[in-house]
């Protein structure tokens, strides 16, 4: 796999969402922050990831002509 490790900061950014839901239901106290900082790693990697294989793609395509 050409791309897994954007795609394992996604995950790890997922997980961190998961864990700020668990610490706002619990603590209700700090998650609001730890929440935000792991969807902006989880939409990072993501607009990374399509960037890179929209680049890909373009360059496949040009070389095919």
């Amino acid at each position: 796999m050409k791309y897994k490790y954007l795609l394992i900061i996604f995950i790890a950014g997922f997980i961190g969402r998961l864990l700020g839901a668990m610490l706002k239901v619990t603590h209700n106290r700090g998650a609001h922050e730890w929440m935000w900082a792991s969807t902006g790693i989880m939409v990072f990697s993501l607009l990374l990831l399509i960037w890179k294989l929209l680049k890909n793609r373009d360059r496949n395509n040009f070389l095919n002509k």
